[in-house]
């Protein structure tokens, strides 16, 4: 955590991917809200995407593949078939290495997500027990 005093400008670096494919390119004249990810999308599996991607060194374009697979439902084959435009449409988007790269961020992303889920389950489960314990031991009323 950290304070920005009023009317002081900071420059905090982080990485991110586009979760909106076809929107304009982000740019420094554009104003920017950082929301929660659950706000935007309850996909655990796109929770746990950026979780990896904040936390270790990956490849951006690999990072953003999965992501648009994540949010924008784009099949591995659209985006192998997407083009840079900036280069006149001719060079691919993304390389082969990118999106063998973006299938294993997602397969980490995934079992993550299932990882939490049965945790969240057997937590679930121990609470229920706990329950189950205290009401077996009532005192009767006499």
């Amino acid at each position: 955590m950290f304070s920005i005093p009023p009317e002081s400008v900071v420059s905090v670096p982080f990485k991110s991917v586009c979760l909106e494919h076809g929107k304009p390119e982000p740019n420094a004249s554009n104003r920017y809200t950082l929301v929660p990810v659950a706000k935007f999308n309850s996909d655990p599996v796109l929770f746990q995407l950026l979780k990896i991607v904040s936390s270790r060194k990956v490849d951006p374009q690999a990072a953003q593949a999965a992501a648009w697979h994540l949010t924008n439902k784009m099949s591995f084959d659209e985006l192998a078939a997407k083009t840079d435009d900036s280069v006149g449409g001719q060079a691919p988007y993304f390389t082969q290495d990118q999106l063998v790269g973006a299938q294993q961020l997602l397969a980490m992303a995934v079992d993550r997500a299932a990882d939490d889920k049965s945790t969240e389950k057997s937590d679930e489960g121990a609470d229920a027990e706990k329950s189950d314990s205290a009401s077996s031991r009532r005192i009767p009323n006499n």
